[in-house]
């Protein structure tokens, strides 16, 4: 990690490597050992993106789009196109 002192006019590049360099640290197939609350861990074993609650890491949901254009749509109601995946 690289600390930026006060006032320093370029320390945006520095801070986005730096949550870079962090969120590479976080995925991996086995959940962090030391997590806080808020962490989140990419389980690359099961390709989900997880989020610490203090006890437990849990799946964060997430869409998935269809593969195909949805059919019989009613105009002025709303499409199910996407289906959420908890």
């Amino acid at each position: 990690m690289t600390f930026v002192g006060k006032n320093y006019a370029g320390y945006g590049e520095f801070f986005n490597e730096n949550l870079l360099r962090l969120l590479e640290n976080f995925a991996n197939n086995t959940a962090p050992s030391k997590a806080i609350t808020g962490q989140t861990w990419y389980d690359s074993a099961n390709k989900r993106l997880k989020v610490y609650d203090g006890s437990n890491f849990s799946s964060v949901p997430y869409n998935v789009v269809a593969g195909s254009s949805p059919k019989n749509l009613n105009i002025g109601r709303p499409s199910t196109y996407a289906n959420i995946i908890s």
